[in-house]
């Protein structure tokens, strides 16, 4: 038992320092700026975030910091910022001291499974595709881009019951609600996740027509749209 509590606490401090090392690039990936245009050629920069699920990440990061820290025996983890808080947790006592809880096989999958998340956003996955999050305790569901989006799945986290396309609905909807954008290759990734089967063409063609306006560049000089004039374009398509 000792020995498999000593390979526990070795996995947790493997992920709990990747995760350390991932979260600052994952906040500049979900805080990057758009430069938007106000017309007479003059723009101004403005911190519209352009990745939603980057951002939805981020706080689910934040989320699991304040749970960790808290079971690691930090009275009031609100004290630090996440980065001190993962900064504090990467230690190998307090690893050990997680892998002696009741629950710390639950703890070890969810360091993993965060861990893996955070990969797949940062450097890519073309086998997964984000579309949301649990209804239950709001983590991320992220399914092989070769699901159909229909049935029920259970969560990683909580293994509750959901509805896949109740939680693409959601999403969409958060989506319509924000003021979130990004290049039109990117959003047709995103739309995907939410349902939507619209192609590149039509994007492009929605935009030479007048339809789809931009409404900036965003640091690669690249023009940028908003995702909720995009999803009421594709709801006229449909």
């Amino acid at each position: 038992m000792q020995q498999e509590t000593m390979q526990l606490a070795k996995a947790m401090r493997t992920h709990v320092h990747d995760i350390r090392l991932l979260y600052q690039p994952l906040v500049l990936l979900s805080e990057r700026k758009v430069h938007v245009d106000n017309g007479a050629g003059r723009s101004s920069e403005e911190p519209l975030p352009v990745n939603v699920s980057a951002l939805q990440l981020v706080c689910q990061v934040d989320e699991i910091a304040v749970m960790l820290a808290r079971a690691a025996g930090w009275d009031d983890p609100h004290d630090l910022g996440t980065i001190g808080r993962l900064i504090w947790l990467d230690d190998d006592g307090l690893c050990a001291t997680l892998a002696r809880r009741d629950d710390a096989g639950h703890i070890e999958p969810l360091l993993a499974s965060l861990r893996r998340r955070m990969e797949w956003m940062l450097y890519g996955n073309s086998t997964r595709k984000y579309i949301g999050v649990c209804p239950h305790c709001r983590w991320g569901v992220w399914l092989l881009e070769s699901d159909d989006l229909s049935g029920t799945r259970h969560c990683e986290r909580c293994d509750g019951e959901f509805d896949v396309r109740q939680v693409c609905q959601a999403h969409r909807l958060r989506l319509l609600m924000t003021d979130y954008a990004d290049t039109l290759h990117e959003l047709s990734v995103l739309l995907r996740s939410c349902g939507y089967r619209v192609k590149m063409n039509t994007l492009k063609s929605w935009v030479r027509r007048g339809r789809l306006q931009s409404i900036g560049t965003n640091d690669d000089g690249i023009r940028v749209y908003r995702v909720a004039d995009v999803i009421r374009l594709c709801g006229l398509l449909a």
